[in-house]
């Protein structure tokens, strides 16, 4: 891609931070799905075994 102005240079740029912000979203978004996802397991398996019921 050949950049043609200082306008098209700044928006290139502004392009390439978004792209950036929005694969970091995603990957926090994936992460959280998957931590949550093991607590909640996690959660299920304690009861049904019953740990921690007096």
């Amino acid at each position: 891609m050949k950049i043609l102005d200082h306008k098209d240079a700044i928006n290139h740029r502004q392009d390439e931070e978004l792209i950036i912000v929005e694969t970091a979203i995603y990957r926090v978004s994936c992460l959280n799905r998957t931590v949550l996802g093991c607590v909640v397991a996690k959660r299920r398996t304690v009861k049904k075994q019953g740990v921690g019921n007096s």
